[in-house]
């Protein structure tokens, strides 16, 4: 009876630490494409970088509260996002805060695939 309980927790414990790693890996993912989205505005398009983080903040703040909505939803907000940029003349920051919004939504979809 001992030998079972200590293999079964045996196994939660290798399944939570094998998940503790899935999960770092697409957080540490995801810092490096704000990392490196954010260094490709500020010297590319020679913006300021507390804007640029200000962005990268709004937008991975955007996809944690919408991240269990319809897909439909994230659509007309990226559509909406994109129309305002080039109206605004910006067309490229808001492509690439688009990408960190949809990275973000998407890493936590795969964060939340275990707690169902």
């Amino acid at each position: 009876m001992a030998k079972s309980k200590s293999k079964s927790q045996a196994r939660v414990q290798a399944k939570i630490q094998e998940r503790t790693q899935r999960d770092n890996a697409l957080i540490a993912l995801l810092a490096f494409c704000i990392v490196a989205v954010s260094v490709i505005v500020v010297t590319v398009m020679n913006l300021s970088v507390v804007p640029v983080c200000l962005l990268m903040i709004l937008e991975v703040g955007i996809a944690v509260l919408l991240h269990h909505a319809e897909l439909w939803i994230h659509g007309v907000l990226l559509l909406a996002e994109v129309i305002a940029g080039i109206a605004m003349g910006k067309a490229v920051l808001v492509l690439l805060c688009a990408v960190i919004y949809i990275a973000a939504t998407i890493a936590l979809k795969y964060l939340n695939i275990g707690e169902k």
